[in-house]
């Protein structure tokens, strides 16, 4: 089963590993690199339009889940542990 991109890139930030999609800003920010997940291309620009769009509603949502707030375009920010736990009602 293929991975979408927004697993792919979620899935990437876990393992710790280096991954071609992601560049690490600091230890606590990186930037979700698109193009390489749904190349320039790959489809007709309304189509590409689309899927970008959609990868990146679906990226945020997963980003959330995992305690990292976006902070810019693809750009996400791992929030303080008594950030995540206020935002969860904790």
């Amino acid at each position: 089963m293929k991975r979408v991109p927004e697993a792919r890139c979620a899935g990437g930030i876990g393992s710790g590993e280096e991954q071609p999609y992601l560049k690490w800003k600091s230890k606590s920010e990186l930037k979700a690199l698109v193009g390489k997940l749904i190349p320039k291309g790959s489809a007709v620009k309304q189509t590409l339009e689309g899927r970008r769009r959609r990868f990146g509603v679906a990226l945020d949502s997963a980003m959330a889940q995992a305690g990292w707030a976006e902070v810019g375009l693809y750009v996400f920010r791992k929030a303080p542990l008594e950030a995540v736990g206020k935002e969860r009602g904790h």
